[in-house]
């Protein structure tokens, strides 16, 4: 017969009620500990950071807000006038801080020049 008269042994109970409540308090801890990205936050910041802009064709706006992030971790590329083979075009983007702020940073100034590196090799790719 199984000891305690149920499906799981007496050991195996104690161990999964053990593990639940290792679990739940790992939970209800979580957001007291130190995240990697710096100190506990317990309240969202929700001052926003609006940015806008146009240009002969074109107008834009931007909003940015921290929330609950110790620091803010995205960032915004925003040009209007691409340079040849894609001056007709504009280019807007956020890139989101899952790295870091610095790896978002970093995204945001070196990603226009491979995007216009690309073009320019395709543009001669074609011409050929």
């Amino acid at each position: 017969q199984i000891p305690g008269s149920d499906l799981l042994h007496d050991l195996t109970r104690k161990g999964v009620i053990s593990v639940t409540v290792i679990f739940v308090l790992a939970k209800l801890v979580q957001p007291l500990v130190e995240q990697p990205s710096g100190g506990p936050v317990r309240a969202p910041k929700r001052q926003k950071k609006t940015e806008g802009g146009k240009s002969a064709s074109l107008e834009w706006a931007s909003a940015e807000m921290q929330g609950w992030r110790p620091a803010m971790e995205d960032a915004t590329c925003i040009i209007t006038s691409l340079p040849t083979p894609l001056a007709s075009q504009a280019f807007f983007a956020v890139f989101d801080g899952h790295g870091g702020s610095q790896v978002s940073l970093i995204a945001s100034k070196e990603f226009p020049k491979v995007l216009g590196a690309c073009a320019t090799n395709l543009n001669k790719a074609e011409d050929c």
